[in-house]
């Protein structure tokens, strides 16, 4: 009896020894696994940190994004809100940093991702005020079914009269109703709310203006546009805005090198793509510069452009005949006649 209940405990045990090994192997390969994602997604989190510090935001922003929903820790999901911020997408930017200021930490540097967590909250409290608002409305209201669409997506009805976050720039609203629709084409700015109202009634038809007309005889006189001289006003305006392009190139010069002496400091601070809080200032504030810097030299290149273009035609202009242009004369008033007088003549006789 002992050797047969010997057997059949052995036939039960081997079993449940064989399942233990290949649960264990499964949890090996799991871990394995977990620890390549999180490899790959630090180094990609590194290449969207370095990418920001050099102010590819687009770049920095598609690494970041694949890293964060690789390896959802609030470190990577404050890079990854702040490179949607410098794009341009403030909403999106808000929605994030507000998700990563709620996520639980597990495991990892404890302390580093609960600072993120502070940074994020902090972050989107500076976001908000940015963040433009659009009230939208329709007149007169539809009797059926309302379709709403911004920038191509649809938007409820519910949400008309109300305040809606949207990203800065052009945007592009379209309204449907059965067989009418309405569109508008509106630009905002940051921090800015704007109203819009979509009619679906037909515009009225303007009123033509006739042109006013001038009685009278048309005559040749000279303009003031062909002065002679050194002293055309052309040309002086062009001395002007040629000056002032060239300031403007000079002070973006200077505030590119700002720019770069901040990004170069801000990077500095960084260890991998974990950062002191000073840094984030720092490249925001090179960003800053540097938008400026790109600024002054488009403008100062525009401005030193048209004012050297001023100086030459100017200058031509002042050799140049003067120009004639018809100018109206009133017509000449009928001259009266003047009624004659009847003189009376007396005859004499000669002697």
């Amino acid at each position: 009896m002992h050797v047969t209940a010997r057997r059949r405990i052995a036939g039960l045990t081997a079993p449940v020894l064989t399942s233990a090994l290949v649960l264990l192997a499964s949890a090996s390969a799991l871990a394995d696994g977990a620890d390549m994602t999180r490899a790959a997604a630090r180094a990609l989190g590194n290449q969207g940190v370095q990418a920001y510090a050099a102010h590819d935001y687009a770049g920095a922003l598609d690494k970041l994004d694949r890293a964060y929903h690789s390896l959802p820790v609030p470190s990577l999901g404050l890079w990854s809100a702040r490179a949607l911020a410098q794009t341009g997408k403030l909403v999106a930017a808000s929605e994030r940093y507000l998700e990563v200021a709620r996520l639980e930490v597990k495991g990892g540097d404890v302390a580093i991702q609960e600072q993120a967590k502070l940074d994020a909250a902090s972050d989107r409290a500076a976001l908000m005020p940015r963040i433009p608002n659009l009230i939208l409305r329709v007149e007169p209201p539809p009797e059926g079914e309302l379709a709403l669409s911004l920038n191509g997506g649809a938007i409820p009805s519910s949400l008309l009269g109300t305040a809606v976050p949207v990203d800065p720039g052009e945007l592009m609203i379209e309204a449907r109703a059965g067989q009418d629709s309405a569109r508008a084409s509106v630009t905002v700015r940051e921090a800015e709310t704007k109203n819009v109202t979509l009619h679906f009634a037909a515009a009225a038809a303007s009123k033509a203006i006739a042109p006013a007309h001038t009685t009278g005889q048309v005559d040749r006189q000279p303009t003031s546009g062909g002065a002679h001289g050194s002293g055309s006003p052309a040309r002086t305006v062009g001395f002007v805005v040629l000056g002032v392009g060239g300031a403007a190139l000079a002070t973006g010069l200077v505030t590119g090198l700002l720019a770069k002496s901040k990004s170069n400091q801000a990077t500095s601070q960084c260890k991998g793509f974990v950062c002191v809080p000073a840094a984030a200032a720092d490249f925001d504030s090179a960003a800053s510069l540097a938008k400026v810097t790109n600024m002054l030299w488009i403008g100062g290149g525009v401005l030193a452009a048209t004012g050297l273009t001023l100086v030459l035609v100017g200058s031509h202009h002042s050799e140049a005949p003067r120009n004639c242009s018809p100018r109206a004369r009133p017509a000449a008033r009928p001259r009266q006649r003047r009624p004659v007088r009847k003189r009376r003549v007396r005859l004499t006789q000669v002697p």
